[in-house]
């Protein structure tokens, strides 16, 4: 499997921990001391940090949402790195009133390491938004 299409196959392995609800897991695919940037704005520092989180969006606000992240680039930046920028969305947040919320989306940028073994794991992964331009 190439680079990018490995890369693809990470964030699909991560989409499918998250719709499981499995925050252990999910958090397995980053690096020991990698780093989380949520769409909030929140930094998480090291895998036990980024499962915590996990762990309690999907048994808080987040529980029963989906996530799926879109890959549109993949970049190799030597044998070992790779970046993929996409975008993330999240659906069928509850609101308040019991309602389902609008998709939360963004942007996000992903720098993957290749362990030894092959396997590839997320070291950083930071989600943004762009301004819109104007007129």
């Amino acid at each position: 499997m190439d680079n990018e299409a490995a890369i693809r196959q990470l964030a699909h392995e991560v989409d499918a921990a998250y719709n499981d609800a499995d925050p252990a897991k999910m958090a397995g695919y980053w690096t020991e001391n990698g780093l989380n940037v949520n769409p909030f704005g929140d930094r998480f520092e090291g895998r036990a940090n980024i499962e915590a989180d996990l762990r309690d969006g999907l048994n808080g606000f987040m529980k029963g949402s989906r996530h799926e992240l879109t890959v549109r680039h993949v970049s190799s930046l030597q044998e070992r790195t790779a970046v993929a920028d996409g975008t993330a969305t999240i659906t069928g947040i509850l609101g308040f009133d019991g309602t389902t919320m609008e998709p939360l989306t963004s942007d996000f940028s992903m720098i993957c390491s290749r362990g030894h073994d092959g396997g590839w794991q997320i070291a950083q992964m930071r989600a943004y938004r762009f301004i819109p331009k104007q007129g």
